[in-house]
C-alpha cells in the first residue's frame, strides 16, 4: 500500500496564483499519491476576511504533511 501525502496549496497573490498550480502539477506527476488541500493567505484574503493568515489556514496546516506557499503581497 502506498502512502498518501497530504499537501496544502496556498497560492497567495500575484505570481503565486500561477506558480502554485504549476508546482502542484509537477508534484502530481512525480508518481507519489498526493492529496492536495487549497488554503487561503495573502492580501486578497485579508481584503475579503480581515486576516492575511486566517486561523482556518493555520489549523489546516497542522494536519498536512507539507505545503506549497506562493507569493503574497
Amino acid at each position: 500500500m502506498s502512502q498518501i501525502w497530504r499537501v496544502a496549496l496556498i497560492a497567495g497573490d500575484g505570481v503565486g496564483l500561477e506558480v502554485t498550480p504549476a508546482a502542484a502539477e509537477v508534484l502530481a506527476a512525480s508518481g507519489l499519491t498526493i492529496e492536495f488541500q487549497e488554503l487561503e493567505a495573502g492580501w486578497a484574503c485579508f481584503e475579503r476576511t480581515g486576516s492575511a493568515l486566517p486561523e482556518e489556514t493555520t489549523d489546516a496546516l497542522q494536519q498536512v504533511d507539507g505545503a506549497l506557499f506562493g507569493a503574497v503581497g
